[in-house]
């Protein structure tokens, strides 16, 4: 009976293992073997952004990824050097001959008709680069175009903005504009900003992978902006808290308005 107990604990040892490296593959948030960089980047000790800088990683290099770990706003890949974050200037496949620049690149802004709306796109980004050039970085390192516009419209929902892969264009509301402050503008951009990393993560994905991922990428980049609007504008916590709310409950039958209330019992307010 000894042979026939070892062997059933080499087959769950197996089992084990099998199960732990399913697990290690599912939780690396970068897919890819190389990361191709089109724009300054700083290696970093360990995978965040306060760790220390132990080197710089230039245009036109190109680094093997041994390992990959996804951080409170980006994914972080372990390269012979040390950590590199995932960024706009971060690609998963060789970019074009001509790198892109090096400084950044205010997002061209679109106006149409509604040129006093469109202003105030511009003042966002700009109280943006003020309070925090972390997050500004963030937004204009991977949005090119912002356009204003009447309708923001999706599968026959209206929604405030929403931003389209690859161009990485957002298209926000006019009504949107005139009802919000810079702050929760620039808030807002930095959460679009997040489904753009989100897709550079995640590579080429159908509708259905698209819709079957709402759920979990939308409670990601409703924390990315709560956190993001913490540091901007510090007296807008209430307004943060609400997305936090959103970053644990958000569910697409519902609407945000009734899962604050209802379901985080938080008064509504404004959102």
């Amino acid at each position: 009976m000894r042979p026939i107990i070892a062997f059933k604990t080499l087959g769950v040892m197996l089992s084990a293992l099998f199960i732990l490296t399913v697990q290690a593959q599912t939780d690396r948030c970068y897919r890819y073997n190389t990361a191709y960089v089109t724009g300054k980047m700083n290696i970093r000790e360990n995978p965040s952004v306060s760790a220390k800088k132990v080197g710089t990683a230039e245009a036109g290099e190109s680094y093997e990824v041994s390992d990959s770990r996804q951080g409170q706003t980006y994914c972080w890949l372990k390269i012979k050097e040390g950590w590199m974050a995932v960024t706009g200037r971060v690609r998963s496949v060789e970019p074009a001959a001509t790198p892109e620049p090096d400084d950044r690149t205010f997002p061209k802004i679109v106006r149409g008709i509604y040129h006093g709306e469109a202003r105030s796109v511009t003042h966002a980004l700009e109280y943006l680069e003020r309070k925090s050039d972390y997050w500004y970085n963030y937004v204009v390192d991977v949005i090119k175009e912002i356009h204003v516009e009447q309708y923001v419209e999706i599968d026959g929902k209206e929604f405030a903005l929403s931003v389209s892969h690859p161009d990485n264009i957002v298209k926000i509301s006019y009504k949107f504009l005139r009802q919000e402050q810079s702050d929760i503008i620039a808030a807002a951009l930095v959460h679009e900003a997040c489904h753009v990393y989100q897709n550079e993560r995640h590579g080429p994905r159908s509708r259905i992978q698209v819709f079957s991922d709402t759920v979990k990428d939308e409670r990601e980049c409703y924390g990315v902006e709560s956190r993001a609007l913490l540091v901007i504008s510090p007296r807008q916590r209430e307004y943060s808290r609400k997305l936090a709310c959103l970053s644990r409950e958000y569910n697409p039958y519902f609407s945000n308005d009734y899962i604050i209330k209802f379901v985080c019992g938080i008064g509504l307010g404004k959102l």
